[in-house]
Order: C-alpha cells, then structure tokens, then sequence
C-alpha cells in the first residue's frame, strides 16, 4: 500500500487543483459578459479531472477511503480556496465544519490501520 500512495499522491493533488480551478472559472463566469467562457473553462478543466477519479479507486483499495479523498477534501479545499480568493469572512461555525471535515477524513485513513 505504502507504494501505491506515492502514484496516487499526486493523482489527488491533480485532482483537488483541477477541482479548485474549475470551480475558480465558474465563479469567475458569474459577471456579466463571461458566462460562457466561465462555463466552458470551468468544464474542460473540470471534467476531465472526473477521469483520475477512476484512477484514484483503482489504486486505493478501500473505496471508503476514496471517497473522504475525493469528495470530502475536495469540498474542504474548495470551500477555503473560494473564502480566501473571494475575501469571504468565514463563521466560527463554519471553521468547526472545515475542522470536522478534516478530522473525518484523517478518522476515515487510520481508522483501517
């Protein structure tokens, strides 16, 4: 296993980029006058990011795993890209969410050793 985290590694940092940029070029296509470029950016770089979602369970046994990867850092990531790109205040209740996030899926990793 502990060979198949250094292919996979980078296959998720891949992942989460593509996943962070597209939703960049979604939000950036909301002003007026850059809908279709946000969403046709925003798309070529995002879809085909859902293709190493394919490679990440062939090469991660454990599809529990898989998916606190790929759907739970990666909602985590976007969520603290997004605040910090945009200037958003986050809440301390929302703080506690990214936290919970990150403890689940760290709970999720050891929770198989």
């Amino acid at each position: 296993m502990g060979q198949s985290w250094l292919v996979v590694g980078p296959m998720l940092v891949l992942f989460w980029a593509m996943q962070l940029g597209a939703a960049y070029l979604f939000k950036w296509g909301g002003d007026e006058g850059r809908w279709w470029w946000g969403f046709w950016l925003g798309n070529a770089l995002g879809m085909p990011s859902t293709f190493l979602i394919i490679y990440v369970y062939k090469h991660i046994p454990n599809t529990a795993i898989a998916a606190a990867l790929l759907g739970g850092v990666t909602y985590m990531l976007t969520q603290v890209f997004m605040a910090l790109i945009f200037r958003a205040v986050v809440t301390p209740l929302q703080f506690a969410g990214i936290s919970a996030i990150v403890v689940g899926v760290m709970m999720m990793a050891l929770g198989t050793r």
